[in-house]
């Protein structure tokens, strides 16, 4: 059966023709890419052209919102409508006990939903595969011109100038030298070094298409998990290619996420028993007490941006937060920066995540591979709350992510042996 006949789960099909049909899986594809390039868009024309503030980003985001709600007005489904009605809810009730509103958790979820549902509507494997392949390609390529010829990325990208104007990092002397071109996080300071291959980056971490160090690593991540899923799918030389130019974007950005998170994608994916996909979906909530354990026990008023430094200052401040932060109602919000479980608690409240982390495991994943793959995502998550504050919310690797996750909640890809192989998994 033809991968890209599969996944049409809300029937979108009928509406359409088939010349029809695929000019819309090809607006969806440029419809993801451009969620993943629209910075680097931005970033060009804030080097070249006029400077670029936060509104005018804000509406390409919003235009690629709008793009998604115009290709999913035909496909509504009921379970669908009452989700976005128990998180309009909440977001509303707590801005009420707030006191004043917050836009970023309105659109945190919106990224969620709509690439979610996009994913399920229009998602096929063979799709998610072009788009891993089509944005690696220019990911490595991009990378490779900013690690050799530095000077001339800079003056295409001048990353550090746009960030600046878009939250004015950096502007009370936030650079790490004078003349600085790239983003504070594009260099490994003194006294901390590269961790993968110092002797080849020295201490410039590469951002290529995603303007931040950070971004890529999880981006590769991502493509990581998508290929040891699917490694086995006609072959193994496409999925090999794509773990290799994982590892590649990796070692760029000189990821310690990347590189600790890839060790335990790889356990889950050859070692794995079926009963720890029921542990899995308790892995945040055991993260988040083991962060608050680990902090409460060792913490000796030091701290570092070492790996063990940003786990130590995220159980800090999630053990600090009283009742009403627990429940979202803290006000004023704080920036928790690179405290991701105290971000999301603080701005959804501890029992919509509860409600919609249950939902989010109640959704049927039809193949074993999209079962492991949502594990790995889990795990992704898991981890990177508790290093990162807003990247997992990051329009330019969150739609991918939510993309990918909608995909695999529709996509039949191994139904033929999925059998065979979960009991061996069982065993």
């Amino acid at each position: 059966m033809n991968t890209d006949s599969r996944a049409m789960p809300f029937h979108t099909g009928h509406l359409l023709g088939k010349a029809s049909w695929l000019e819309t899986r090809q607006a969806i594809f440029l419809l993801v890419l451009a969620s993943m390039l629209y910075q680097m868009g931005m970033c060009f024309i804030n080097t070249v052209a006029f400077s670029v503030n936060t509104a005018l980003v804000g509406l390409v985001e919003l235009m690629i919102y709008l793009g998604c709600i115009f290709y999913l007005r035909h496909a509504i489904p009921r379970y669908m409508g009452a989700f976005l009605l128990l998180t309009a809810v909440n977001l509303l009730l707590l801005t009420l006990i707030r006191g004043y509103l917050d836009p970023k958790p309105f659109r945190d979820i919106l990224i969620v939903v709509l690439f979610f549902w996009l994913g399920m509507t229009y998602g096929s494997v063979r799709l998610v595969d072009r788009l891993v392949a089509v944005s690696l390609c220019i990911a490595i390529a991009l990378g490779a011109f900013e690690w050799l010829a530095i000077d001339s990325y800079v003056k295409l990208f001048h990353t550090f100038s746009y960030f600046q104007n878009q939250s004015g990092i950096g502007v009370s002397g936030g650079a790490i030298f004078e003349g600085q071109a790239l983003t504070i996080n594009g260099f490994r300071p003194e006294g901390i070094g590269r961790t993968i291959l110092p002797w080849v980056f020295g201490s410039h971490r590469i951002s290529s298409i995603f303007l931040e160090p950070i971004s890529l690593g999880n981006f590769a991540t991502l493509v990581l998990a998508w290929s040891l899923v699917h490694y086995t799918r006609g072959g193994p030389r496409r999925y090999l290619w794509f773990m290799l130019g994982a590892a590649t974007l990796i070692a760029y950005a000189d990821s310690r996420f990347g590189l600790v998170i890839s060790l335990l994608l790889l356990a889950i994916r050859f070692m794995t028993p079926r009963q720890l996909y029921s542990l899995a979906a308790l892995a945040p909530w055991l993260m988040a007490t083991g962060l608050v354990i680990y902090a409460s026990v060792f913490f000796d008023g030091n701290y570092s941006d070492s790996f063990a430094g940003r786990l130590m200052q995220s159980g800090l401040a999630l053990g600090k937060l009283d009742f009403a932060g627990l429940l979202g109602g803290q006000s004023p919000l704080r920036n928790y920066g690179d405290m991701g479980y105290a971000y999301v608690v603080t701005r959804f409240g501890l029992i919509y995540l509860l409600l919609a982390w249950l939902i989010f495991w109640r959704v049927p994943m039809p193949s074993l591979a999209s079962r492991r793959f949502r594990v790995m995502t889990c795990l992704y998550m898991t981890m990177i709350l508790s290093i990162s504050g807003t990247s997992l919310f990051a329009l330019k690797s969150a739609g991918l992510l939510w993309f990918m996750l909608g995909t695999a909640a529709v996509s039949r890809e191994d139904a033929g042996h999925a059998i065979a192989e979960e009991t061996v998994d069982g065993a």
